[in-house]
């Protein structure tokens, strides 16, 4: 039987989001994924909603939606696809009966069901055979997630060789784009000389290095013969001052995170005051006090003297977001933003976390230079009218995320997933009949696929004048 008649020419598919609880999420309604994912009568005020998956992930595969195809009433095509996949349930007397109704489908037995239809012929890569190659998210940070990185991929085969109930045989590349009107992260390696100033300026944080070896190490790395030979100087002076800061003694670092806290605190009071010695920054002061709040005590709180500090509003000239590229240190402060990222669960952590942290893997495989802030934080790139990609370098083809902000079309060669961040938005794809999608429901789009989004003419309640598109799309 043809592709196009088994599936009756359908061209996407509403697909329901899973929800990771994470300590460091926001609460309740106050988070952004439960605004998304959740019911309103069904979200738990005292609960953390910290991410939104999107995608096959075996930690939280997606669900088809019931009766919720193109136009809303095309699932029964995907009913008529479970008859041959329905369950077998046993009845009292052991025998197996069959369900009268299908079980759920999840995104990935649907793909797989007729891989070439929904991935195309040309699928790009993924990890296991006819699936996704990239996983899409959204994120509600309350507080600080952990000081990690995410091991390239050869790394991860050897990982995953070694810890398989651990680790996972992908990289994690991945992109952050804000959606809050402030997002704040520590991302990559200040220059060799502000940390150098920072170890010398704040009392609190040369205590903790020259317990553990620090010597001032301020010499001219200009002096070297070359430009490879000073950039090598530079990077190997930054890994010696990390690995002295994280392997200090945990006692001694819990007491001077204190004493650094209090000033802090006499500096907020008075920022003139000749009694704080410290010369922290203002806007690090209050990113050191939320730290030492959710972790008291953590080597962590003193990398902010260390990474990059980045703060992105929302209304950015350029459309700016993150790219954490493999091996480099990061986390992520405060704010929402849509991540997207290769198809992996690989994380090691370092610090900002109560849960298991590998340092000495963590300290192996970090990026130590000091100079690819510019290669981090980044300009969408505006392809189109009402259009922008925001994507990782070209030699990573896993993923790329697009921003629709209002009219437009575009055909995109390789299956994706559309997010709809609008009141509502109007889809018309491969010519069919267009439909109304509405706020926060997402959509699994087959490869090759030509959309059309636009403002309805009208939708219930009323005109949809002041309503503007906004919709984010993950591709590869």
């Amino acid at each position: 039987m043809a592709a196009e008649k088994r599936n009756n020419g359908l061209s996407c598919v509403q697909i329901l989001p899973r929800v990771q609880n994470y300590g460091w999420g926001k609460k309740g309604s106050a988070s952004m994924v439960a605004k998304m994912a959740v019911n309103p009568n069904e979200v738990d005020e005292s609960k953390r909603y910290a991410e939104m998956w999107m995608g096959t992930h075996e930690k939280a595969p997606c669900l088809l939606v019931a009766g919720a195809g193109e136009g809303g009433n095309n699932y029964d095509m995907v009913n008529k696809l479970n008859k041959d996949h329905e369950t077998k349930k046993v009845s009292k007397d052991g025998t197996a009966s069959r369900s009268p109704q299908a079980e759920p489908v999840s995104l990935l037995d649907f793909i797989r069901r007729d891989p070439v239809y929904w991935l195309g012929a040309n699928p790009t890569p993924a990890v296991a055979e006819n699936d996704l190659p990239y996983l899409f998210k959204v994120l509600s940070f309350n507080q600080a997630s952990s000081i990690q990185v995410h091991p390239d991929r050869t790394l991860a085969k050897k990982l995953h060789a070694e810890q398989p109930s651990v680790y996972d045989a992908n990289h994690k590349p991945e992109i952050g784009i804000p959606i809050s009107e402030e997002f704040e992260c520590l991302c990559g390696f200040r220059p060799r000389k502000e940390i150098l100033g920072f170890i010398e300026s704040i009392p609190e944080l040369l205590t903790v290095m020259k317990s553990n070896g620090y010597k001032n190490c301020n010499h001219d790395v200009d002096t070297c013969s070359g430009a490879d030979d000073r950039a090598k100087e530079k990077t190997s002076t930054v890994e010696s001052l990390y690995k002295i800061l994280m392997t200090a003694d945990p006692d001694l670092v819990n007491e001077e995170v204190e004493k650094l806290v209090a000033s802090v605190l006499v500096l907020e009071e008075d920022h003139n005051s000749s009694q704080g010695k410290t010369k922290i920054p203002e806007e690090l002061q209050p990113v050191v006090k939320n730290l030492a709040e959710f972790y008291p005590g953590d080597v962590g709180i003193f990398s902010v003297f260390f990474l990059n500090y980045v703060k992105i509003t929302n209304n950015a000239v350029g459309k700016n977001f993150v790219f954490c590229a493999a091996n480099v240190p990061h986390t992520y402060l405060s704010g929402d933003v849509i991540e997207c990222m290769s198809l992996s669960d690989n994380v090691v952590r370092a610090g900002l976390t109560p849960k298991f942290k590998d340092v000495p893997l963590l300290l192996s495989m970090c990026d130590f230079r000091d100079d690819i802030l510019p290669e981090l934080i980044k300009p969408a790139e505006k392809v189109a009218e009402n259009l922008y990609l925001y994507s990782p370098p070209e030699e990573i083809r896993d993923f790329k995320v697009f921003e629709v902000t209002g009219n437009a079309r575009q055909t995109l060669p390789q299956a994706s997933i559309v997010l709809i961040l609008s009141d509502v938005c109007c889809l018309q794809i491969d010519g069919s009949a267009p439909f109304v999608a509405k706020k926060n429901t997402i959509w699994f789009v087959k490869a090759g696929a030509d959309i059309v989004y636009s403002v309805p003419e009208d939708v219930e309640g009323g005109s949809t004048a002041k309503h503007d598109i906004r919709c984010f799309v993950a591709t590869s």
